[in-house]
């Protein structure tokens, strides 16, 4: 079974952002680590030493900005980058990641992500990005091979569980729908027409208890429970056509477009499984936009 969410979009003018380059290598990740590393630390010795920290929009590009962008071809670096303080600079098989946050819900910025994105560019033929108040976003799709059928089915059915939750939660709003079928029931009642009366009242019944028991088989993995929900929480601006859950074939068990906010989740759903048995375990990132779902 796979479940589908939806989501709406919304938008803020403060923002993090996360940029992922995919390399052939993880030693050409690894090349492409060391100079932007090289390059964020010269602006940021810069700064230092001349006590000039960008503290506001639309502040010049430093002697040092200017000397980058000029050499990789940057048309974009307008302005100071504003959040060097705050930066992070990892590596996860070969993909490099740069982002403007070293923690969660850390330092937000103004800036959008060009700077890097045309950075990344520069070095990676595949560029991925997540904006946290922005139109763009990254999911991946994961499979892996359980080490019996019923590990595999464990997994899946926790998973469906915390699906069906997140998408009972999201469609229904429960003391409104209450609200609302209470006076449809007493005027069914009042007219005699028994079978919408038992209709409505079966409808009455099943809010509360399904989702008491869809939160307690949710509950019953934790670190799953939470990193699905994560992952649906900090991707709400691409609304997605396409069905986001899980199925599960023999001992595969299969995940469609997570959402994350760090790849530091994915590496943590991976150890996770790997505790648990499964093996080769694979994933795909694929680039989201807003602009290109509501087109569908």
């Amino acid at each position: 079974m796979r479940i589908s969410l939806w989501q709406q979009f919304s938008s803020n003018h403060s923002s993090n952002f996360t940029v992922v380059g995919k390399f052939e290598s993880p030693e050409l990740a690894q090349r492409a680590a060391t100079e932007f590393k090289d390059i964020f630390d010269s602006i940021e010795e810069w700064q230092m030493q001349t006590g000039q920290f960008p503290r506001e929009r639309g502040i010049p590009p430093t002697p040092p900005e200017i000397e980058f962008s000029q050499k990789y071809g940057i048309q974009s670096w307008k302005e100071a980058l504003d959040w060097l303080h705050a930066r992070e600079v990892r590596l996860f098989d070969n993909h490099l990641i740069v982002t403007n946050h070293y923690k969660m819900w850390g330092d937000v910025t103004y800036q959008p992500p060009t700077v890097v994105e045309d950075l990344m560019h520069y070095f990676s033929q595949l560029t991925l990005i997540s904006e946290e108040a922005g139109p763009r976003s990254i999911t991946f799709d994961l499979t892996c091979t359980a080490p019996n059928k019923i590990v595999a089915f464990e997994l899946f059915d926790r998973a469906n569980a915390i699906y069906e939750l997140q998408d009972h939660e999201e469609n229904r709003n429960y003391g409104a729908a209450e609200y609302s079928l209470r006076p449809q029931l007493e005027e069914a009642v009042s007219k005699g027409d028994d079978d919408l009366a038992k209709s409505l009242q079966t409808q009455l019944d099943d809010i509360w208890p399904t989702r008491q028991r869809l939160k307690m088989e949710a509950e019953k993995e934790p670190f799953l429970n939470e990193r699905l929900h994560w992952g649906y929480l900090v991707n709400p601006f691409t609304i997605s056509k396409h069905e986001r859950g899980v199925d599960q074939n023999g001992l595969i068990v299969n995940f469609y477009e997570l959402g994350f906010y760090e790849l530091t989740e994915l590496q943590e759903i991976i150890r996770w499984l790997e505790t648990k048995g499964f093996y080769n375990i694979q994933y795909t990132l694929e680039q989201k936009s807003w602009d290109d779902e509501v087109s569908k």
